[in-house]
């Protein structure tokens, strides 16, 4: 069976990358959740998409500009919470006996990987939960010499939108997830290798990605795709 797992813990349907949405999307009958982070002024993990707090947050600037105690207090927007640490999300994570993907971002020189990781195989130290280290930067995890990552594609990064060149060059770096994002005229038939499809959101996303079978499939609207999980159940039976 393919899983589902929860983009920033369901962005369509819940403020994104908040307690309260990994909270909901954890009560689902889903197998995964998703996040990603950043640093802290003062070092801590957060999980936040953004570098920034002012798309998301009553706040402004960047995170790495924060400390802890600040972003504790500088409310999500629509939400009476903080910008949560990686810590918080992998006790919930831990408790739901659930899967956690968590992206690591790369700025263009890469500098604060090192310094991410490190801090995140600490908190991980602390807290055992199940989880898979991801990015859609090659060399941030070719640098980092990291085997248990997942690299993602995207086919905007891609020289060319065919199966037969997807799969030329995901096999070159090691890919084992697509997005499907900004897929425009991509050609599925004929792709290997492929475990996890990346923001299949819409109706026809979902199709699309289930009829590939990978291992999971990642989306903003976890309930969608339980729905059309359980349609295709019962078709098949």
């Amino acid at each position: 069976m393919t899983s589902i797992c929860a983009h920033r813990g369901g962005a369509l349907l819940w403020p994104e990358n908040s307690l309260t949405a990994f909270r909901a999307a954890l009560a689902l009958p889903i197998e995964e959740v998703e996040c990603d982070v950043h640093l802290s002024a003062d070092g801590v993990v957060h999980v936040h998409h953004d570098a920034t707090l002012d798309r998301t947050t009553e706040g402004n600037g960047p995170i790495a500009h924060r400390t802890a105690a600040e972003l504790a207090a500088t409310r999500l927007r629509g939400l009476d919470e903080g910008v949560p640490t990686l810590a918080a999300l992998l006790q919930m994570v831990m408790a739901s006996g659930k899967l956690l993907r968590l992206e690591i971002k790369a700025d263009h020189e890469r500098r604060h990987v090192p310094a991410l990781l490190a801090a995140t195989r600490a908190d991980l130290a602390r807290i055992p939960a199940r989880i898979r280290l991801m990015s859609f930067e090659p060399a941030t995890l070719l640098a980092a010499a990291m085997p248990d990552m997942d690299l993602l594609i995207h086919p905007r990064d891609m020289p060319g939108h065919s199966a037969a060149s997807l799969n030329a060059y995901a096999a070159a770096l090691g890919c084992t997830g697509l997005g499907l994002g900004h897929a425009t005229g991509l050609t599925l038939d004929g792709i290997a290798g492929i475990t996890n499809i990346w923001r299949a959101d819409s109706p026809a996303q979902l199709a699309q990605a289930f009829a590939l079978a990978p291992h999971s499939i990642t989306t903003d609207d976890p309930v969608a795709a339980l729905t059309l999980r359980a349609a295709r159940a019962t078709s098949s039976a």
